[in-house]
Order: C-alpha cells, then structure tokens, then sequence
C-alpha cells in the first residue's frame, strides 16, 4: 500500500501503491480503490482530535477521530492536497497541524 514514509519539516513523503478492493477504507465500493496513506497516530490521554483532508471529500468537515483510534488511513487523490490534525482538551482547540503531501509519489493505475 505504502512505501519508505516518512515526515520532516510538516511533509510527508514516500510512494503510496496504487491498490484495489481495499475495504478497509470504506464499505463503498466507490472508494476502495486509490492511493492510501496509513499513519499512526499518537496523541496524550485525555486530548480529542480531528483529521480533514484539505483539497479532498473531507474539505471544510473535519472528522473526529474516536479516542482508541490509533491509525489514520486517507485515500489520497493528489499530492497538492493536505491533512490538517485539530487537538483539543475540553472542546477548546489546542493546536494545530498541518502536513503537506508534496513529498509523496502516487503510483498510477496499471490497468488505466
């Protein structure tokens, strides 16, 4: 699915696989092919987060990542777009991070 990702200086890079029937995305058949990236992601007890992904399905509706979720996966369409992570403690937005894609390399569609 994923390749040598890695994140310096809020980019992240690598190669994401061009990959078919994922179903661990989505139950939409829609949407279980594409390129996927996976992170885990890290955060202190009691912290909420939310995830949008600027310039994708997400843009403008953040959604928020349950407590026990430990791992991030974005069907990434473009490497201009950005995955922007919200933190807040008791509903107030703590910070803010956002990541850029443009170190990534998508691998197209062998049967397109």
């Amino acid at each position: 699915m994923q390749s040598d990702i890695t994140i310096a200086d809020d980019i992240i890079s690598g190669t994401l696989l061009y990959v078919t029937g994922y179903t661990g995305f989505s139950g939409d058949p829609d949407e279980q092919e594409g390129n996927f990236l996976a992170l885990a992601v890290e955060r202190k007890s009691g912290v909420d987060l939310t995830v949008e992904i600027i310039g994708g399905n997400s843009e403008g509706h953040p959604v928020e990542m349950a407590a026990d979720d430990e791992l991030l996966v974005a069907r990434i369409t473009s490497t201009a777009q950005k995955i922007k992570f919200v933190a807040y403690i008791n509903e107030e937005a703590v910070e803010t991070r956002v990541f850029q894609l443009s170190g990534l390399t998508l691998t197209p569609d062998e049967e397109a």
